[in-house]
């Protein structure tokens, strides 16, 4: 399965992510809120430059951040606490608990299974 209500299979640097998937206000609110592990991936319908926060968030966070093209423009490393608002536009971003160790330029794919 590739995308469903409860997550996306993503290709990203070389490995294969089973992450959440926030499409609603409430799910992109609450993101990783909470959570000790874990990936979420959000989609937006347009271009956007949202700031991201980790308030409630317990450990580090990575951020990828992709244009409408799923290229990687932007990454972020934030503690727990923080906010965090991007120099380029974004229309997906993903966030986990662990660096991918990714370069810019990098293409994100979604999977089919």
């Amino acid at each position: 399965m590739a995308d469903d209500e409860t997550g996306a299979d993503l290709r990203f640097g070389g490995r294969r992510i089973r992450a959440q998937t926030a499409d609603t206000f409430l799910q992109k609110l609450k993101g990783l809120r909470f959570a000790d592990s874990g990936q979420m991936f959000f989609r937006f319908g347009s271009p956007t430059r949202t700031t991201v926060d980790t308030i409630f968030v317990r450990d580090v966070q990575y951020l990828y951040f992709f244009d409408a093209d799923r290229t990687l423009v932007e990454q972020a490393e934030l503690s727990p606490n923080r906010f965090y608002r991007p120099d380029h536009s974004y229309r997906y971003l993903l966030e986990t608990f662990e660096d991918l160790g990714v370069e810019t330029g990098d293409r994100l794919e979604i999977v089919d299974g």
